[in-house]
């Protein structure tokens, strides 16, 4: 059993692409994306994120922006009015920019651990253990365990050391956002894809679906 080095294999010929997943983004332009892709689906984030990035380039640009304005822009995705709330209160709480750790942009408004670390991991360029529920789901698969939902999942110690140590076999990035993908294309919530599934020989869950 390799997972990390055959979801990377994976990843390189499935991946997905949007425009948040570009390496020259700076942590506020990640953390945009994270905050927008809350409760939303990928595809219709990205149009939304564009037009957001265009007029709000930078934390300071929102501070001096009407939050009605705000909420227009994000009305598309529902949520609207909370949201602008939000980025507002952010930019005017943190003059001098986005902070730059776990603990602090957890302090944020509806900030909660996943965003928190996808900024950390993706804005910031640090190794950092991405969980959400369909990380958690794909573990829970593989190694046959149930690592909870909700806070208990995100609170579960033996899960994020797994996460974390496979992160050091490979680039931390792509091995991350080939969780999500794989969570999104093949390992997903109902009805799997166990026959296309690379992982089938040593998953536990297909394994004992099979018997």
């Amino acid at each position: 059993m390799d997972f990390p080095a055959d979801l990377i294999k994976w990843y390189g010929e499935h991946r997905r692409s949007f425009p948040w997943r570009d390496n020259s983004l700076t942590p506020y332009q990640v953390f945009v994306a994270e905050m927008l892709l809350r409760k939303t689906p990928a595809e219709a984030a990205e149009p939304v994120y564009k037009d957001f990035i265009k007029q709000y380039p930078e934390l300071s640009s929102l501070r001096e922006a009407d939050i009605e304005e705000i909420a227009e822009l994000l009305q598309p995705l529902g949520l609207h009015n909370k949201r602008a709330k939000a980025f507002k209160d952010i930019a005017e709480q943190y003059p001098r920019g986005l902070p730059d750790t776990r603990d602090e942009l957890l302090e944020l408004p509806h900030v909660g651990p996943y965003i928190a670390d996808a900024t950390i991991c993706f804005g910031y360029g640090r190794e950092q253990a991405i969980i959400d529920a369909n990380v958690a789901r794909i573990y829970s698969r593989l190694l046959g365990r149930d690592f909870g939902t909700g806070h208990q999942m995100y609170r579960n110690q033996e899960l994020r050391e797994l996460i974390e140590a496979d992160l050091l076999e490979t680039e931390f990035k792509d091995f991350s956002w080939a969780l999500l993908d794989f969570g999104a294309k093949i390992c997903t919530a109902r009805s799997p894809s166990c026959e296309q599934c690379f992982a089938s020989d040593y998953c536990e869950y297909y394994q004992t679906a099979s018997e």
